[in-house]
């Protein structure tokens, strides 16, 4: 009897352990694919899809999308584009527009039939060509990071000029301030 117990426990054990192995190397291969993706996916890109996929797959418009949800498609369609590069709203409009085609091409591979393309595209384009939308993210664009470097620059230059305070030429001049006058 008892020879009959071990054999079929260690059976059980051999099938558990292999059912565990095909599994974790299920995941680990789903984890390979996910890994690859966001590696692959540009900046915003991967959040863009998602938001894209949640909306077509509840029929949303871009009156019924949340507010989070039209950040992250607008971070996605301004992204690359810097304050002074955008002087009207036709410009802004035909830059989300390129964006919103390159968009769509990422998550075309996602979309199970042709009926969810459609609406991806019909949602995108109405997105990208909102003149409200163009015109609020023509507004909140940010400055170029070296510009922002060159602009605080200036800003302390100017602000020293303006004030009445000679600064200190020397380190012995700036650890006696520092110290309170006392050297």
């Amino acid at each position: 009897m008892g020879k009959d117990n071990n054999p079929k426990s260690v059976g059980n054990a051999n099938e558990t352990s292999t059912t565990e192995k095909s599994t974790r190397s299920k995941i680990g291969r789903n984890n390979e694919y996910v890994r690859d993706f966001l590696m692959s996916a540009g900046r915003y890109e991967a959040d863009a899809i998602r938001v894209l996929l949640i909306a077509v797959n509840s029929d949303a418009n871009i009156g019924t999308l949340a507010l989070e949800d039209q950040i992250v498609i607008n971070r996605y369609l301004i992204d690359g584009l810097y304050k002074g590069e955008c002087n009207s709203v036709d410009n802004m409009k035909a830059y989300r527009q390129d964006k919103a085609a390159e968009l769509m091409g990422a998550v075309g591979e996602y979309l199970d039939t042709r009926q969810q393309t459609i609406a991806v595209t019909k949602f995108l384009m109405k997105f990208a060509s909102d003149n409200t939308m163009a015109q609020q993210a023509m507004n909140n664009l940010i400055p170029r990071p070296a510009d922002m470097k060159v602009a605080a620059t200036a800003t302390s230059l100017t602000a020293g000029q303006q004030g009445q305070i000679a600064q200190p030429t020397s380190a012995t001049q700036q650890s006696g301030n520092q110290n309170g006058g006392k050297q």
